[in-house]
């Protein structure tokens, strides 16, 4: 029951963000805001899929290395020992993602300024206008 509540309440923020979001880019001329879906950008960058095939292999390696050197350690200690796997994972992912999201700020940067926009919104957060600009970025980074 209580996490109904909670669901609830997630729910009905999600829903005013939605509606505060959306009034103002409804208000706003349609001309001035360009919308991504970020998640097509992201996948369209030629290096996601090896960083994606890099993270995979270090995730493997840090599996064997859990079972083999944690195998006969105290439940406290396995769980310090995840911990810190879990964390040279989290920087290693990162450091391979600076590098694209670097690349990707400035593919929508170059694309919103030729284009006139004075901001760029995430195709999520937007319910109806805006300037879609999703596949010029893509074109961008991909040079």
């Amino acid at each position: 029951m209580n996490m109904l509540k909670k669901q609830w309440k997630l729910w009905m923020l999600t829903l005013v963000m939605l509606v505060f979001t959306s009034g103002v880019v409804l208000a706003a001329p349609k001309s001035d805001i360009g919308i991504i879906d970020t998640q097509q950008v992201l996948q369209a960058h030629p290096d996601m899929e090896g960083a994606r095939q890099k993270m995979q292999l270090e995730e493997q390696r840090a599996q064997q290395d859990f079972e083999t050197n944690a195998k006969d350690l105290a439940n406290e200690a396995k769980e310090q020992y995840i911990q810190n796997l879990q964390q040279k994972l989290a920087k290693l992912q990162q450091e391979m993602m600076e590098p694209i999201g670097k690349k990707i700020d400035a593919a929508i940067k170059k694309v919103a300024e030729s284009k006139g926009l004075s901001v760029v919104l995430d195709r999520s957060g937007v319910v109806r206008g805006g300037t879609d600009i999703t596949q010029d970025v893509i074109k961008e980074i991909v040079k």
